[in-house]
């Protein structure tokens, strides 16, 4: 970290692209130097709010071990010393800038700001003729953290007899939880398929071109690449009521669902809905706006 330390000295400006624990203490340190925080939400939620678990969820996630709610401590302590040094906080929603704002008495302007690889590459869309095939297929979370609270979408879509084939992306994540999220899947699902490799982003969006519903149950920001995907790709996303960009995208016009429209969706009632939701996130996020994102670097 010394050494890291001493490199940025060579520079006026200098952007954390997340605040990665080991940076927490470095900031501070940071004297007559631009901070800017592109925010993607974790850095946040891990150590303030901790409540975004369903019921199903809670009653299997891993005990924590003393050491870890100690480093929680810790982190928290930290990160409230790193956000005083801040100047410029890259982010999209202004309402959850100024929740922190508040919070912790930010004096970091907000500049509105967005990663997002689904507004540069093309993607191909599917065949617009849907399945004739019975019965729909699902893409339940982004990942093997319970934060998807996928025990919770199981539970529910066992009981709804047009479903299919449920998929779960579980490649990546914590051990423990992605043990628990495949016992659980078990448990509720006889027509669950579990991915556990990485696809190249043309297998990834040919895999997507053949599902129905794309199921992000978080009460947090989270897996908006795998969101935009599905808007753009036309799909019935549905999202947790708690989760702040359901918020955002009605804002915008968009209409997704809740877990409980499942059971009544019809494949041509919602297809004239999907290709709206499609032409309205476009025009959001359009060329000039995205520009605009990216512009930050060279204006601050």
């Amino acid at each position: 970290m010394k050494k890291l330390r001493n490199e940025l000295e060579a520079f006026d400006h200098i952007v954390f692209h997340s605040l990665y624990p080991h940076y927490l203490s470095l900031i501070p340190r940071l004297s007559g130097k631009r901070l800017s925080w592109v925010f993607w939400g974790y850095e946040y939620y891990n150590y303030f709010e901790t409540n975004y678990f369903e019921r199903e969820t809670k009653r299997i996630l891993p005990r924590r071990s003393i050491i870890k709610y100690v480093t929680r401590w810790i982190r928290k302590q930290q990160l409230k010393k790193a956000l005083k040094k801040i100047d410029f906080f890259l982010f999209w929603d202004r309402i959850f800038y100024n929740k922190l704002k508040q919070k912790f008495n930010l004096k970091a302007e907000f500049h509105e700001f967005l990663y997002c690889r689904s507004f540069f590459e093309k993607i191909e869309l599917p065949n617009e003729k849907e399945s004739k095939a019975d019965g729909f297929i699902c893409y339940v979370g982004n990942s093997g953290y319970l934060s998807g609270n996928q025990p919770d979408v199981y539970k529910k879509i066992s009981s709804i007899k047009n479903i299919r084939t449920v998929y779960s992306l579980l490649a990546y994540g914590n051990e423990a939880e992605i043990k628990r999220i495949e016992q659980s899947a078990k448990k509720y699902l006889n027509n669950h398929i579990p991915i556990k490799e990485f696809l190249p982003f043309d297998k990834y969006i040919q895999m997507m071109n053949n599902i129905d519903i794309v199921i992000c149950y978080h009460n947090r920001m989270q897996a908006l690449g795998l969101i935009f995907n599905a808007i753009l790709l036309k799909k019935r996303l549905v999202l947790n009521e708690k989760n702040n960009f359901k918020r955002i995208l009605k804002s915008i016009g968009i209409q997704t669902f809740n877990l409980e429209d499942i059971e009544w969706f019809d494949k041509k009632k919602e297809i004239k809905q999907l290709d709206q939701n499609r032409k309205l996130l476009l025009q959001y996020f359009n060329r000039d706006r995205l520009y605009h994102y990216y512009s930050v670097f060279s204006e601050n």
